[in-house]
């Protein structure tokens, strides 16, 4: 209650929490809790991150008394802060913990994984001092990207020993929290893809689980059924700096939803959990680091080997070196370091991959090809002196989290199951004498140390059977829905980043959500004539709004990306449109014909869908190109590939 407390007044975890822990209803809950951190790391800072939390932090915004905390704990800020940027970043952990949700008078219990994201929201975040600025490929992007592998290992190695079968994956660190990314023009969406890739891949040869989007918090808790519910893990994407909520009711990230109907705040600090620091397991890093190049291999390669690996990228193969290789449970899992267009890359993907090839299998007088899958989606992989195919896997164009799948597991891969005395098969006893009601919280001597938003996208159920490869949909919604702005006649995407924190404000009933630096959306705009509907306006400015919109995703050949696709805005929206604008002297954007024929003309939407593109959009990154849909009033729909821009173009 003492931390409680120290919260400003809104930002405050339930209270009924505390009445739980005070009753000693939580007791179960706490003893089955576990704190997740990487193997090698120091255990003793591993403690302090756990135990060292600030009430509230949001995008290094402290909504407390940090004089109080002081007093109180030993304390002014959280552990994080004895990071050394660009030196050393404190330990990346994780909590696990079942936990009641309560929402409009209902209660359930979950299973919920607490994973320490790293924040690029501000500058003045640790992670974005340390890791920024970099560029795809050198040695800051690789520890990043073996950061976002790590956070995905806990999620799926929690799982496992856990015996949970579903999980609910979302997009750890993702949306507003990965702003200075986007700043330096570097790509989220492919750290984010390609680290769940590579865990699933690992995950799948361990034990049968299914993968789908999480959806709305709470809501879509109580819409699962009860069964379904205890054999499923969600995840919480958990600032480093604060306890689990951090700004609860007024914090608009997953966190935030995540603690204003939870018990997670006080589960998951050792001061009001004392089981946690007892409940310390470590977490595989993945591979095995190398002393001067040499380390054992008893898998088909070994450090120094050539190799030939895939870039999904480029859609071409690339010469490399093995540089590690895994050890341990991880047995088989291969780090190759290779050159792409002048730049020095790392990746670690399973040696049974069919993304990796010995230099001898491709040669430049072979044809590259993809080989046929056998029956069951496996594909054949020679033994060592045979001779191998060059194997061209599909080239993936899509950036939509919802088209992330592994590529196919060969046949025959075993399914593991949790060992007999492993964390699935054991359970922690609830102490006689209700230890988590007679602690006293002991006071800390100081230490003084020197933000996926939730979407509701709906998205397929992803099933991996130890049956053969195949990546099956098992729920595909009817629809599913992406956000616009309007740009003269089209309509264009925001990324999926900004959808994401647009679906999560649009489902959650708020009156508007920041979309970046200069801009917002207003749900219900007033300014312009018509019913109140959604625009996008600058920060403190209603003078030049644009309109937004809600639009099915449309389901094109080949699955383009939803962020791609450009779409033309229909005759009578455009009247509507010029109708308003002519009250204010702008000129309509219809010409007289198309006034007269009451249509669209294909030609005169197509060339200005370009201008738009040349003048308002930077060219898709990885040789994509932007895609224009037009579409008329009666769902006629003409398609094109807008491949002949200037690359000189500017951000909208």
């Amino acid at each position: 209650r003492a931390m409680r407390d120290l919260y400003s007044q809104g930002y405050k975890f339930p209270e009924w929490s505390l009445d739980l822990l005070s009753s000693g209803e939580l007791e179960e809950f706490a003893s089955q809790t576990v704190l997740y951190y990487r193997e090698g790391d120091d255990v003793d800072e591993v403690r302090r991150m756990a135990q060292e939390r600030e009430p509230v932090n949001m995008r290094m915004v402290r909504h407390y008394d940090q004089e109080a905390l002081r007093r109180e704990f030993g304390w002014r800020k959280g552990a994080f802060a004895a990071s050394i940027p660009r030196v050393k970043v404190m330990p990346n952990i994780a909590i696990y913990c079942r936990t009641p949700v309560r929402w409009r008078g209902e209660q359930r219990v979950v299973h919920c994984i607490n994973v320490a994201c790293s924040l690029f929201d501000t500058e003045y975040q640790i992670d974005y001092q340390h890791f920024l600025p970099c560029e795809a490929g050198d040695a800051s992007w690789a520890e990043l990207g073996d950061r976002f592998r790590q956070m995905w290992r806990y999620v799926f190695e929690c799982a496992f020993r856990k015996g949970l079968k579903n999980i609910c994956w979302t997009n750890i660190g993702g949306g507003p929290l990965q702003t200075g990314l986007e700043i330096e023009g570097l790509d989220h969406w492919q750290l984010v893809s390609a680290a769940l890739q590579d865990i699933m891949e690992e995950y799948r040869t361990k034990f049968k689980f299914s993968a789908k989007r999480q959806e709305c918090i709470p809501e879509s808790l109580f819409e699962e059924e009860a069964n379904t519910l205890d054999n499923t893990l969600f995840i919480n994407e958990w600032n480093p700096w604060s306890m689990v909520g951090n700004g609860n009711s007024l914090d608009h990230s997953l966190d935030g939803c995540w603690g204003r109907c939870t018990a997670m705040a006080v589960l998951c600090w050792p001061l009001t959990n004392p089981y946690l620091l007892d409940n310390i397991d470590s977490v595989s890093s993945g591979v095995t680091q190398t002393v001067n190049g040499i380390a054992p291999s008893d898998g088909p390669y070994a450090v120094g080997d050539d190799v030939k690996i895939y870039s999904k990228t480029s859609g071409a193969w690339c010469s490399g070196v093995v540089v590690s290789i895994g050890s341990g449970t991880e047995v088989g899992l291969v780090e190759v370091q290779f050159e792409h267009e002048g730049k020095r890359l790392q990746k670690q993907l399973q040696a049974s991959s069919e993304y990796l090839e010995p230099i001898a299998a491709c040669t430049a007088a072979q044809t590259v090809t993809h080989p046929s899958p056998r029956p069951g989606g496996s594909t054949p992989r020679q033994g060592a002196g045979q001779r191998l195919r060059c194997q061209t896997p599909p080239r993936v164009l899509s950036q939509d989290p919802l088209d992330i799948a592994p590529p196919a597991r060969r046949s025959g891969a075993a399914v593991g199951k949790p060992a007999h005395g492993s964390e699935a098969s054991r359970s922690t006893p609830v102490h006689a004498g209700s230890k988590l009601r007679s602690q006293t919280p002991p006071r800390v001597s100081g230490q003084g140390a020197p933000n996926v938003t939730p979407a509701r996208l709906s998205g397929a159920t992803v099933s991996m059977s130890d049956q053969g490869s195949e990546v099956s949909s098992r729920t595909m919604p009817a629809k599913r829905y992406w956000w616009y702005w309007q740009a003269y006649r089209t309509w264009v995407p925001y990324s999926a980043a900004v959808v994401e924190k647009i679906q999560a404000a649009y489902y959650r009933g708020a009156s508007k959500v920041q979309v970046n630096f200069e801009s917002e959306i207003i749900f219900k705009f007033c300014h312009s004539a018509g019913t109140p509907r959604p625009h996008q306006v600058r920060i403190g400015d209603m003078s030049r709004p644009r309109e937004a919109r809600r639009l099915p995703v449309l389901e094109l050949a080949g699955r383009p990306s939803a962020d791609l696709i450009l779409r033309a805005i229909g005759f009578s929206d455009l009247a509507k449109m010029d109708s308003i604008s002519e009250k204010s002297g702008k000129d309509p954007r219809l010409l007289p014909t198309e006034i007269e024929l009451q249509e669209v003309d294909h030609t005169a939407q197509l060339d200005s869908m370009r201008t738009t593109a040349r003048e308002w959009l930077h060219a898709p990154p990885n040789g994509r190109a932007w895609i224009a849909v037009i579409e008329d009033d009666e769902g006629n729909r003409a398609v094109h590939r807008l491949e002949d821009l200037d690359a000189d173009r500017r951000c909208s």
